[in-house]
This record gives C-alpha cells, structure tokens and sequence, in this order.
C-alpha cells in the first residue's frame, strides 16, 4: 500500500546505502497505539544527497508484518516477497550470516540493500515483541530466538 508523505513519520528508522540509493526503514505505531507497521522508502542519491521527493512509501500491512516476523523467527523459507499493486515487489532473503537482504523490484530494475543482523533486530524488535503478545508467545524466548538465529 503506498501512502502520502503526510502520513510518513520518523518514529524509529534506519538508513542503508547502496552505490546509487537509500533505503529509509523505520517502525511506527498508528495514533491508536495498537497497529504497528513497518514501512520502506527508497530514494535516489543525487550530488551526494539523498532526494526523497516523490519516493514512493511502500508500508506492510499488520498481516504482511506478522508474515515477515514469522519468517525471520522460524525461517522455514529463505526468500518471502511482497508485491504492491503499483507493479512493485519487495523481497526479502535472510543470510544467516549477514543479515537480510532486501531489494526492491520493479519492471525488472533491482535496488538491493543489505541490513545487518544488529540493525534489524532493532528494527524488527518493536514487531516481535507485539507479534508474540498477539500469539501468546513468551517475548523474551521470540526475541531470544530472533537475536541468536539471525
């Protein structure tokens, strides 16, 4: 789903670097306090700077979100992607070692990004921990399991 720039807020994000992009990853619960949702945005660098005007906001839904954290939890699958209706994939490839990779696909064209494992359990954190109240899971064993298996 893409959202507006007025609907984007910087409540806990991350920034990535490849050679000609920035992946801006952040965290944010909704006004109600209840829905969490994870949201990624890529921009151009131009002259050294990152341009984010009119960069389109992909953000995953509750579902997609407790998808992905089940996915980095169990890792049952090595690769989980996401298609948007603009013609868009997200697609996410856990490397044990590394961390994850996500790249964002369209019309052929990849823009690929590498999260280290540190990184993302902070990001990812927040989701976890809800996901498990959700499930009725011990937190502290999903975060336990997140951190030592990524």
């Amino acid at each position: 789903m893409m959202i507006s720039k007025e609907q984007f807020c910087a409540e806990n994000y991350r920034r990535f670097f490849n050679r000609s992009h920035c992946l801006h990853v952040q965290s944010c619960i909704k006004e109600s306090g209840q829905l969490l949702t994870l949201r990624f945005q890529i921009a151009p660098k131009r002259d050294g700077k990152v341009d984010f005007t009119n960069s389109p906001i992909f953000q995953l839904s509750a579902k997609e979100l407790t998808s992905l954290c089940r996915f980095l939890i169990v890792r049952t699958d090595t690769v989980y992607e996401i298609p948007f209706h603009n013609g868009k994939t997200l697609k996410f490839t856990a490397e044990q070692s590394k961390g994850l990779n996500v790249q964002i696909i369209q019309k052929g064209n990849i823009a690929s990004f590498m999260i280290p494992t540190d990184e993302l359990f902070s990001l990812t954190g927040i989701a976890v921990s809800t996901l498990a109240r959700r499930e009725m899971l011990d937190s502290i064993t999903v975060l336990t399991m997140i951190k030592n298996g990524l």
